[in-house]
């Protein structure tokens, strides 16, 4: 399996882009948040891409049984 098919199979596709690149959540290019605005920031952002990835778990395994 490739990463193509990793991130698919897994239903990660918000963690990438078009190309299936990985994209830099915190937009800083460091690893760790350096202030508490860039916590506040990478937290939400967490938040939002585990509801997306829960939304696209839930619909995936609705199509299944459908």
């Amino acid at each position: 399996m490739d990463f193509r098919g990793f991130v698919d199979f897994f239903l990660l596709n918000d963690w990438v882009n078009s190309s299936y690149e990985v994209i830099d959540q915190s937009k800083t290019g460091t690893v760790l948040p350096q202030t508490v605005k860039e916590l506040e920031h990478w937290l939400f952002r967490m938040e939002e891409l585990t509801d997306a990835r829960c939304r696209r778990i839930e619909e995936s395994v609705s199509s299944r049984l459908a």
